[in-house]
């Protein structure tokens, strides 16, 4: 799909927190290793019961996961970033099971106290996706719970969704389907529970590395993703140049010892 250019003052880029606040948690024990050579379907990032794990990423990885950037949106990285690879466990503070945007609010504390990290927060005209509501309005309703816990599951050509706002949706995406961040500018806040099927192409999936998507049959019949999100969601995903935050680094080193 061509990509056209929205006008800067069209789209409002939300700015990153350059430091976590004094309130934001943290884990009470983390762990940061060099990671060894491994296969493929090894890698990856997520939560296991209260325990957060990140297997042969790079840093790249890491600060897309802690602040829902893609990697074109970091400025100033080193070389090391894409090069270098990690194993990452962090385990929170007894208590309550903490919400997935409190993992990643103690990952970025754990970015900034073991990488050293410290980065001014920007804006830069980048190649983007943006989801908006499609003309005719859109086409899911709000989960009748809104407090389920949010949860996902992605083949090639299928994304399935529970309970989870657009932003969300458009961070699955970023870091799945789309080689490029995706922004968010339905300007819902509720959160929504679909399926959407497409006919998956050439340029999607790249950026998982080679791991083993699972293929959903029947694609081949489907509309692309575009067509087949307008119809099914009433949701438009639009190629398009314009605005976007950026993490412009200053200062970060190779990660202290545990």
């Amino acid at each position: 799909m061509p990509a056209k250019v929205i006008p800067a003052q069209e789209i409002s880029a939300p700015a990153l927190h350059s430091q976590p606040s004094p309130a934001t948690p943290s884990f009470s024990v983390v762990s940061v290793k060099l990671s060894p050579d491994c296969e493929a379907d090894d890698w990856g990032i997520g939560i296991r019961g209260r325990n957060f794990w990140a297997v042969h990423v790079n840093t790249n990885e890491l600060l897309s996961w802690a602040y829902g950037i893609n990697a074109r949106q970091i400025e100033h990285a080193p070389e090391w970033f894409t090069t270098e690879r990690f194993d990452v466990q962090g385990l929170p503070d007894a208590g309550q099971q903490p919400s997935r945007e409190q993992y990643r609010a103690m990952l970025q504390s754990a970015l900034a106290d073991r990488f050293a990290l410290t980065f001014r927060s920007s804006q830069k005209v980048l190649p983007v996706y943006v989801l908006s509501v499609a003309t005719g309005g859109l086409k899911v309703v709000r989960s009748a719970d809104q407090t389920i816990k949010p949860s996902w599951g992605v083949h090639q050509g299928w994304l399935s969704i529970q309970s989870m706002t657009f932003e969300d949706v458009a961070r699955v995406m970023q870091r799945t389907i789309f080689d490029r961040p995706v922004l968010d500018q339905t300007g819902l806040n509720d959160r929504y529970t679909f399926v959407l099927k497409w006919r998956p192409d050439e340029t999607q999936f790249s950026q998982m590395r080679g791991l083993d998507v699972p293929q959903e049959a029947g694609t081949e019949d489907n509309e692309d993703i575009y067509t087949s999100a307008r119809q099914q969601l009433g949701i438009k995903i639009e190629s398009t140049r314009t605005l976007a935050p950026t993490m412009v680094i200053k200062t970060v080193s190779h990660p202290s010892p545990n």
